[in-house]
């Protein structure tokens, strides 16, 4: 029990981080418009309405990208033994990536794209690393 408990602690932590280190070399290949406060829901609603497609598609990548690597870590540390470790990090990680896209009023098709960006991965992370039944 304390085993899942800290594997999904551990794989939402480590998600989220790699989201942010993610999305800062996205700002660096596209940076927001001069006087962006990235600190700012106002500031930062404004500077996405200017802000191309592409940046959006990149950040659904990081998600996916962050979501494989939590569901990795949860499966690891949960000795590969359920898929709710996993499960319940991406669960988190939705739940943050949803209000953090209500927050700042982004475009519909990113916020349909950011419910299904997370589970799947993670479920598709722990399919390839859970303990399979072997006959030997």
């Amino acid at each position: 029990m304390v085993k899942n408990v800290l594997s999904i602690i551990i794989a939402t932590i480590t998600g989220m981080i790699c989201i942010v280190f993610m999305q800062m070399g996205i700002y660096s290949f596209f940076p927001p418009p001069p006087g962006t406060d990235l600190y700012d829901a106002d500031s930062v609603e404004k500077a996405m309405k200017v802000m191309p497609q592409q940046v959006f598609v990149l950040f659904i990548a990081s998600y996916v990208i962050a979501s494989f690597i939590a569901g990795i870590t949860a499966t690891l540390i949960s000795k590969r033994e359920t898929k709710s470790p996993a499960l319940i990090s991406a669960g988190i990680m939705t739940v943050g990536g949803l209000i953090n896209a209500l927050s700042v009023h982004l475009p519909s098709w990113f916020l349909l794209a950011c419910c299904f960006a997370y589970i799947p991965f993670a479920w598709l992370a722990w399919s390839a690393l859970r303990k399979r039944n072997t006959r030997q």
